[in-house]
């Protein structure tokens, strides 16, 4: 950080908080506030600045002006509407009038986006370019207006219909707002509903480049809404479904640390100060809209668009705007990627020059995903058919695609196609995980768990999927130690395997109780992670995230996560319905960060091992372990499940008869279960 940069931040301090800087302001840091679009703060910082005041007085005054006549037309036209951001965050400011504005950002209902782009014509307004799925640009005297259906950027997400429902509930509530001298009065969204707003306006500019002016909107936010804990505890279940838990919390730190927000907030106190550090070196190398960096387009790209679907929907759409073919012959639109991949290719590819841009912005690229992973787990393309929302516009076709592509395989799976399908499905995730999902799991998250977590396992008589389920493990965590219990007909063998991982040969046939009991026995480390040798790990399986819930949460004891990828939620909401005849520690149902309590999970868990021996398995059951397990463990450890968290479950592939005829064989298992617990087990 410069010295500059360190000037800057004092101005903002003083300017926020109050008191006076009496220091020279160099012509390096007025460009650094202008560049963050917080130029205007620094004048209540100075003792001799009245006459300046006065140009960003009549600034505010125009604006205001607009944004009234713009509301009393939507108003004239019986149309709900609210301010968001500009106004809605200045009410907050010691000096509302020197908050930098930009545009005047209007929220409509989607049911009323037609209409009132209709009635602020007609009132004198004047359209910009055609209508935008998110909002419309109209202007009048020289201010821009964005009508907004929705924020940009949520149909990316799978919090997206969250977040605009619970947005668009707050017109239902609206809240008649007022800033004095000079004045201005305007409709804003409930407390709420406008923090969520800030909050992911925040996650959508990190992309391409975030300015301290929407950093400090947030700041003033929590000073003004946040400082009372039960308020919080209100507020945080909303910015958990939103997926936005972890960004608001790294924000407000960041703002306790670099901008002078006082006071106690616990509820952001276990954030990683590094987080905060690398968020604000970010944001002051980038400046607002990424002012300062014109050099890393090929980052933004690949930072924003670093999944597969979405790498080609970008490429998709920056071949329709971009081929002046496809205007010409409209047929040649579902190739539009194809030209924005050979534009691509002449541009990196055949020049030296090209080549080093390439790497460059790779290597950008991992370090802005690995921090914004931490900031909010990086985007999650939902993988199944998501229902739109109430308050969806039906403009922005947020599953129309996907609603038909998904009618189109199921019925390719009811056709005699379906057993191919299935085995291109399998190849599809296997390849997918390893390639794009590997990268997002920083270091230290690595680390954490190859030195606190050993994965076990039993295996019998599927080679294959036992030698496939270890690499897996080790693509994720290297180092982690595995220990495999083998009960094979032909004991397993697993080339090139690490000094501190072991396969166990036990007797043919041994069972599972058997093998995981002499796998546990061999575990050093605090917390296990149990699996099948069908079960393959995925960037969605989060062992890492789990890691740090069980180490943050000492009162839980055992984290389940789902053994079905296309539905996960599904999933684990089967087990959210099951009841047994026991007490548990903590009530069913509580929900503790987005994981629920529950009776039992999938027998598919990570857990703390002193835990995990305390419960054990029965030797005297061979193979029906899992129901009695939970059944023993209820009332005795704190089990909860992650609904998002997920394997990849392959086992139909491999259902020979040398297994399967070993598998089925426990009706002696039920009859020693029925006896043992007698007529109260279920």
């Amino acid at each position: 950080m410069t010295s500059e940069n360190i000037i800057l931040f004092d101005i903002l301090k003083t300017s926020l908080w109050g008191g006076c800087f009496t220091d020279p302001i160099s012509d390096e840091v007025i460009q650094e506030m202008q560049a963050q679009t917080v130029d205007g703060l620094v004048l209540a910082a100075l003792p001799s600045s009245g006459s300046a005041k006065y140009l960003w007085v009549a600034r505010f005054v125009q604006m205001a002006a607009v944004q009234a006549e713009a509301l009393h037309v939507l108003e004239e036209a019986q149309i709900p509407a609210v301010v968001i951001k500009g106004t809605a965050s200045g009410k907050d400011y010691p000096v509302p009038y020197l908050r930098r504005y930009g545009d005047i950002d209007i929220l409509v209902h989607p049911e009323n986006y037609q209409r009132a782009i209709e009635a602020l014509k007609q009132g004198g307004f004047i359209k910009e370019g055609d209508v935008g799925k998110d909002e419309t640009h109209l202007h009048r005297n020289s201010q821009m207006v964005e009508l907004h259906q929705s924020p940009p950027g949520l149909e990316r997400v799978q919090e997206g219909g969250f977040i605009l429902d619970y947005l668009l509930s707050g017109l239902e509530d609206i809240q008649h707002e007022e800033i004095t001298q000079p004045r201005c009065a305007f409709p804003a969204l409930p407390w709420k509903q406008h923090g969520l707003e800030l909050i992911w306006h925040i996650r959508e500019h990190l992309y391409n480049g975030l300015g301290l002016r929407h950093m400090i909107d947030w700041m003033m936010f929590v000073d003004h809404h946040l400082r009372d804990d039960s308020r919080f505890r209100d507020f945080r279940s909303v910015l958990e479904k939103a997926g936005l838990l972890s960004l608001a919390k790294a924000v407000t730190k960041a703002s306790q640390m670099y901008l002078g927000l006082a006071g106690d907030f616990p509820w952001c106190a276990d954030v990683d100060e590094t987080t905060c550090t690398e968020l604000i070196e970010f944001i002051l190398e980038q400046g607002n809209f990424g002012v300062k960096r014109t050099d890393d387009k090929t980052a933004k790209v690949l930072t924003r668009y670093h999944s597969p679907l979405l790498f080609l929907k970008g490429m998709q759409k920056k071949g329709l705007n971009e081929w002046p073919a496809v205007k010409k012959h409209p047929a040649l639109k579902p190739f539009a990627w194809v030209y924005t991949g050979v534009v691509s290719l002449k541009q990196y590819g055949f020049s030296k020059e090209g080549r080093q841009r390439l790497s460059v912005g790779l290597s950008e690229n991992k370090q802005r995903r690995d921090l914004f992973d931490r900031l909010y787990g990086g985007d999650v393309i939902p993988e199944k058919p998501v229902n739109k929302p109430s308050g969806w516009p039906s403009t922005m076709r947020y599953t129309g695609r996907k609603e038909h592509l998904r009618l189109l395989y199921e019925s390719i799976k009811a056709s005699p196609l379906r057993s191919p399908l299935y085995h291109l499905e399998n190849l599809y995730f296997l390849l997918r995980y390893p390639l794009f999902g590997k990268p997002r799991i920083s270091d230290a998250d690595r680390r954490n768990v190859e030195e606190n977590v050993t994965f076990i396992y039993k295996s019998f008589n599927r080679q294959k999927l036992a030698r496939r389920c270890y690499w897996v493990i080790k693509a994720y965590y290297p180092k982690a130690r595995v220990i495999i219990a083998d009960d094979s007909e032909q004991p397993l063998e697993i080339k090139n395997m690490a000094e501190a991982d072991v396969i166990l040969h036990l007797p043919f046939d041994s069972g599972l109780s058997k093998g995981l009991i002499a796998a546990l026995a061999e575990v050093k480390t605090p917390y296990t992670m149990r699996l099948d040798d069908d079960e393959l790990l995925t960037p969605a399986s989060n062992i890492h995230g789990q890691l740090a819930f069980l180490q943050k949460h000492e009162e839980v004891d055992l984290v389940g996560l789902q053994a079905k990828h296309r539905n996960p939620e599904k999933g684990a909401a089967g087990y959210s319905r099951i009841r047994m005849n026991k007490h548990l520690i903590i009530p069913h149902g509580t929900m503790i960060e987005g994981r629920e309590v529950v009776y039992k999970t999938a027998d598919l868990f990570l857990v703390r091992t002193e835990s995990y021996r305390k419960i054990g398995y029965d030797p005297n059951i061979r193979m029906t372990i899992h129901q009695e397990f939970f059944y023993r463990a209820a009332g005795e450890i704190v089990c909860v499940q992650d609904p998002k968290a997920y394997i990849l479950h392959c086992h139909n592939h491999f259902a020979r008869k040398n297994y399967s005829v070993y598998r089925n064989n426990y009706q002696g298992d039920m009859q020693y279960i029925a006896q043992k617990h007698g007529a109260k087990y279920r």
